[in-house]
């Protein structure tokens, strides 16, 4: 392997140097964060969303997604402080709250499950948040699903949502 090789020329007398020994270091490191276990689920069981009850499997996916591509934004927490979040145009949203800015609501009320996966799929552009249209439907729904886990507000039964978390579930 590559990496095999460039230990190996750090290895060498000829190269003991500080800056080879902090390469070799921090290879090794990367190299064992790779390896390392995946963390257990967060979810063991089914969860209720907006009146719609959604399987541990596939928030847990919508978990590890949510963290390779949203957390780094918004926040592990969904707090929207983030590491990158100081360098965007504009602070990321408090998924927390359970507020967002969608064309088919007021202020108050909670987005559709079609709502939320438009902004996972397209983004917010002008506001530094890239799409994620490459990710397939089924890994769409999960991430809206988990994102729906940040907020208390979709924990209370939501008829009025059942029927269009089901549809957007089905496609």
């Amino acid at each position: 392997m590559a990496w095999q090789s460039v230990v190996r020329v750090a290895n060498t007398k000829a190269h003991q140097t500080a800056g080879w020994q902090h390469f070799r270091c921090w290879g090794v490191l990367t190299m064992s964060m790779a390896c390392a276990e995946a963390p257990e689920p967060r979810f063991a069981a089914a969860v209720r969303l907006g009146g719609v009850e959604v399987s541990a499997d596939v928030l847990n996916q919508g978990e590890r997604l949510y963290r390779r591509y949203c957390a780094s934004c918004h926040g592990e927490d969904g707090s929207g402080t983030g590491a990158m979040a100081k360098q965007l145009p504009f602070p990321p949203r408090d998924l927390r709250t359970g507020q967002f800015q969608t064309a088919s609501l007021d202020a108050d009320a909670l987005p559709s499950d079609d709502d939320l996966e438009s902004i996972v799929r397209d983004g917010r552009p002008a506001r530094g948040m890239p799409g994620w249209a490459g990710l397939r439907p089924e890994d769409r729904f999960a991430v809206v699903q988990f994102i729906k886990t940040l907020s208390p507000r979709w924990q209370a039964p939501n008829d009025a949502l059942k029927s269009d978390a089901l549809k957007s579930r089905d496609r």
